[in-house]
């Protein structure tokens, strides 16, 4: 940690675990890699809109990094120097920051509850920010990652992997996802939402699915066959969520650069104590 620790001592830090919910869900075939949904410009989803976009990648599914940072650089160079304010609202978490598992659950079940439809080239804004509508941007969403016309308004499942770490089957938590990181239609990523039985063979998840589009119900683990190789990954950034006393002792909030701002310290989802300065 590059700052000192000041004004407040870090003790009783410590892992919790989750306990999840599991909600009553339809299980049915996977649809991941079905042909998109088409649509018309700004039609209402509920509390929100679609809205199709012209991608500044040939295909935005399939970008690798170097080809949005491109994107990004040239669009850039056309921009105008003062730039639009960015759509999402507040939140508990703040964009691209440290969230609980609790809100990525939350989040994700708002589009589960619209009924937000698939599509690669649309994409949907609301409460949450602006995000494309197909698997990776549900889950830049949830996670409530930074989204912009530069990144096609989400990660893709190979970008995905920049945000994540790998993990063990046993070590999933609410949260979580599934990832086959192949790009586009062959590639897919569910959002990991407690395991649906005891032997640990199937899950509960949430998920934007081929013509399914936002779905909540249970999946054998690690997916349905004949969509790839999943395997299960944590996004770097989560929080594992305390109760009473106990959140108290694992986040302290203080100045701790002396820059007079609030700072954050805590323990993230692997253990690890962290800084996160404010700014």
């Amino acid at each position: 940690m590059s700052h000192a620790l000041r004004r407040t001592s870090l003790t009783a830090l410590f892992a919790a675990g989750m306990v999840s919910v599991v909600l009553t869900t339809t299980a049915g075939p996977a649809s991941a890699a079905d042909t998109p949904v088409s649509l018309a410009a700004g039609v209402p989803a509920s509390q929100g809109t679609i809205t199709p976009f012209k991608p500044t990648v040939p295909n935005p599914t399939t970008a690798t990094r170097a080809q949005l940072n491109a994107a990004a650089s040239a669009a850039q160079k056309k921009a105008s120097p003062f730039m639009a304010p960015s759509q999402g609202v507040a939140a508990a978490s703040s964009e691209a920051g440290p969230i609980s598992r609790a809100e990525v659950i939350s989040r994700a079940r708002t589009w589960v509850d619209a009924g937000v439809p698939y599509s690669m080239t649309s994409y949907r804004t609301d409460a949450n920010g602006r995000y494309r509508t197909d698997c990776s941007g549900f889950v830049s969403m949830a996670w409530h990652l930074s989204s912009s016309s530069a990144n096609n308004w989400g990660e893709t499942t190979g970008t995905l992997l920049e945000f994540t770490s790998s993990i063990s089957k046993e070590s999933l938590k609410p949260g979580d996802i599934l990832l086959n990181p192949d790009p586009g239609a062959s590639g897919h990523v569910v959002i990991f939402n407690g395991w649906a039985n005891a032997e640990h063979t199937r899950y509960d998840a949430y998920e934007q699915a081929g013509s399914v589009g936002a779905v909540h119900r249970e999946i054998p683990y690690p997916y349905w066959s004949g969509h790839g190789t999943f395997s299960p990954r944590r996004y770097d950034n989560i929080i594992d969520e305390a109760s009473g006393t106990d959140r108290a002792a694992r986040t302290v909030g203080a100045d701790f650069d002396g820059d007079g701002r609030q700072d954050i310290a805590g323990i993230d989802a692997n253990n690890n104590l962290k800084l996160y300065t404010g700014d």
